[in-house]
């Protein structure tokens, strides 16, 4: 994916592609995806993502829609992430700073 699925949810920033094959789930992608943001390991990132945001909703709400494209956008510690879901099942994850 591009930096055009992050732009359309109103945020720049990295962009990674989740798309939920079973390797992984969207909490771990998210988790790398900050933590690369960050420069950090996703094991040494200062908050729990847990606690701060239900992934089994956000997995559920992405997985509800197959042919529309929903984005959700949320803050956690000093990111924005946004999430894009694509009608291929695959979900563009962005991360900027809080404060672009």
């Amino acid at each position: 994916m591009g930096e055009t699925a992050v732009q359309d949810c109103g945020i720049g920033g990295n962009d990674w592609t989740y798309d939920g094959d079973g390797q992984s789930s969207l909490t771990n992608a998210l988790a790398e995806a900050i933590a690369d943001h960050e420069g950090v390991e996703h094991m040494n990132l200062d908050f729990s993502l847990y606690s701060s945001v239900d992934a089994e909703a956000l997995e559920t709400l992405l997985d509800s829609v197959s042919e529309t494209e929903v984005c959700v956008r949320f803050r956690v510690a000093n990111v924005v992430v946004s999430l894009r879901s694509e009608a291929d099942d695959e979900v563009s994850i962005g991360v900027a700073d809080a404060d672009q």
